[in-house]
This record gives C-alpha cells, sequence and structure tokens, in this order.
C-alpha cells in the first residue's frame, strides 16, 4: 500500500495501490519483452480515481463554504482500455471501502462509513456498467476515449514457471515494466468486506459460512507497490490476468484470471452499487 497524502483547500490526497514488492533477494529471470507489445499495454493502461467523503459529513453539501472546507479523500488505481469507450478496473479501485492503515494517515475512524462522490477517468466523469465484487471486477463507460483500445488475445492456462510482463505509470507518469514468472493457480476466500485469505497457500484453511471462494492466478512479480488493475502479459502478448492483491507470507502477487475476466465480460450481470456508493447506485457518478 502506499499513500500519497495531500492536503489544499481542505482535500485529501491518497494514493490506494494494493499491489506488493517482490524481496529484494528474489531475482526474476532475464526477460526480453517486445517493444510494439510494451507500447500497445501502455497505451491502454489508464488512471481511475476516486472521490469519497465520510457520509457522516455529506450534509455539508447544502453550505457551499463548508463543503469546500470538507475533507475528501482520493484514491487512485489502474484501469485498462478494452474498447475505446470501455475500461476494466478492480471493483475494490472504484468502491468506498479504505483499509485501516491508510483510514489513520487520513484522520478517519475504523468504523466510518465512506460515500463514493465521483470517478473519474482522465480528469472525465465515469459511468458504471457492472461489477463483480466477489472477482474484484468492475467495467466503467468512458467520455474520454480512446480509439487505439483492443481487447486482447488470452491465455488461460499459462505454463507453470512461463516468462510475464506488466506495464505501470507512477504519479509522474513514468512508465515502469514489471517481469515474473507464473506461479500456478490458487483459491481466494474473500470476505464481504474483501479481505481473503489464498486457501491454495495455506491448504489447511477452512472455508467460513461468511465467504465465498474465487480463483486466481500465483506470479512472482517484480513489481513494487502500486499496480493494482494493472494487466498481465506473456512473452507473445496474451493476457494472463489482472492484477488484484497481494499474499505476503508467500510474495505472491495474486491476479484475476484471464478466464474470470472473459467469462466477466461475456455476462449479461446488471451493474450493482459500489460498497457504501451512496450517491453512486451503479451508475457512475452525477
Amino acid at each position: 500500500m502506499k499513500v500519497h497524502p495531500l492536503r489544499f483547500a481542505g482535500l485529501v490526497l491518497v494514493t490506494l495501490w494494493l499491489a506488493p514488492q517482490a524481496l529484494p533477494n528474489e531475482k526474476p529471470k532475464k526477460i526480453k519483452v517486445p517493444k510494439t507489445q510494451v507500447k500497445q499495454v501502455d497505451n491502454q493502461l489508464v488512471k481511475v480515481e476516486v472521490k469519497m467523503v465520510p457520509t457522516n459529513r455529506l450534509h455539508r453539501k447544502s453550505n457551499w463554504i463548508k463543503w469546500l472546507f470538507t475533507d475528501k479523500v482520493t484514491k487512485v488505481g489502474n484501469g485498462y482500455y478494452i474498447e475505446p469507450d470501455r475500461v476494466i478496473t478492480n471493483y475494490h479501485v472504484i468502491n468506498s471501502t479504505l483499509p485501516k492503515g491508510l483510514r489513520s494517515m487520513v484522520g478517519l475512524d475504523e468504523e466510518d462509513p465512506l460515500t463514493v462522490l465521483e470517478i473519474r477517468v482522465n480528469y472525465h466523469k465515469v459511468k458504471i456498467l457492472r461489477v463483480d465484487p466477489m472477482n474484484d471486477l468492475a467495467e466503467l463507460q468512458v467520455e474520454s476515449k480512446n480509439p487505439r483500445s483492443q481487447l486482447p488475445e488470452s491465455n488461460i492456462q499459462p505454463a507453470k514457471g512461463g516468462p510475464a510482463f506488466s506495464v505501470n505509470r507512477d504519479l509522474n507518469g513514468v512508465r515502469e515494466v514489471a517481469l515474473g514468472e507464473v506461479i500456478g493457480p490458487y483459491t481466494l476466500a474473500v470476505f464481504k468486506d474483501g479481505a481473503y485469505e489464498p486457501t491454495g497457500v495455506n491448504p489447511q484453511y477452512r472455508l467460513p459460512p461468511n465467504m465465498t471462494l474465487a480463483h486466481v492466478l500465483g506470479m512472482r512479480l517484480n513489481a513494487a507497490r502500486g499496480w493494482s488493475g494493472c494487466w498481465v502479459f506473456d512473452l507473445d502478448g496474451k493476457f494472463l490476468g489482472i492484477v488484484r492483491a497481494a499474499h505476503h507470507p508467500s510474495n505472491l502477487t495474486l491476479l484475476i484470471p484471464a478466464e474470470t475476466v472473459n467469462d466477466f465480460l461475456h455476462s449479461v450481470t446488471t451493474a450493482g452499487a459500489p460498497a457504501g456508493g451512496g450517491e453512486l447506485q451503479g451508475q457512475g457518478a452525477k
């Protein structure tokens, strides 16, 4: 988790990125990624900004002076264009959850609910088309179009040990390429609030009744924190999955598998509201 707080006119900016940093003594295999593939991935990558406010302070909107000086919290994640006006991102990027560590840094109580005020891509508001909380996926319709976007071919059965790469941009817009290898599939046990436990890493774990199962792909990915929502590819340019989170004890980066993403894109599930989404009600910012 990387935090970048900034206060200006009552605005608190928190950069929320949930992918881990690989242990420094682990060196990935030497991989040469074709520049054309890196360029295409970089072209379709985009930042998703979500502005939130403590729900108990929403009443201040009726007074523009009080509202101006009301602290807002903005978390930033990654999205990926699959069509000129459609972006796929993590559900945890667009909902109103905020981990305890970040809450304390911005002065929020652990129990205070948040409400999403708006979601933006390239400074433009978006519409939420559909979400899948269990698999941590969300599809957005965006006004800021990318005409060169295309849905990449997927590799739904990557070989263990196979090389892979991902592309991200830091807050200064500097491109970073992360290299790694496929470890294998795992099962993720997910609480309703988004907390998780990879049952494949801990085989003795028994699923409680208040949890659901989701499939993930484990990777050794040489990536620093800040890669949630980034797509991962093999050296043929085929899509392997989307960075979801981390399992620190095993030093694994967990991906939403390409097969799960394909099923989500071809489903007919209607949009749902982000957790604590308040005014959005699954329809994007008003």
